[in-house]
């Protein structure tokens, strides 16, 4: 059984506008068991993500939402669907 399930499951998306400052999206984390669970998220790419709050605890029957904020230069490329 699962005890913790993503949304979305698989990847982020991040919407580039040259007007934003940074884009961002949010990472849901639900915590499906009867226990508190501890999480922590960690980027292969720091200098490119900021990950807010990287860690925490999510109460039993809960959800705990994560923003990611895609630090991005448009003069170069760098593929917003790295992980």
């Amino acid at each position: 059984t699962k005890f913790v399930t993503m949304d979305p499951p698989a990847s982020l998306s991040f919407d580039i506008n040259p007007i934003e400052a940074s884009p961002m999206t949010v990472l849901t984390l639900i915590n499906k068991s009867q226990n508190q669970i501890i999480f922590k998220v960690k980027t292969t790419k720091p200098a490119n993500y900021l990950v807010r709050p990287n860690q925490g605890v999510i109460q039993p029957q809960t959800e705990s939402k994560v923003t990611v904020l895609f630090n991005h230069n448009l003069d170069s490329p760098v593929s917003a669907d790295s992980r």
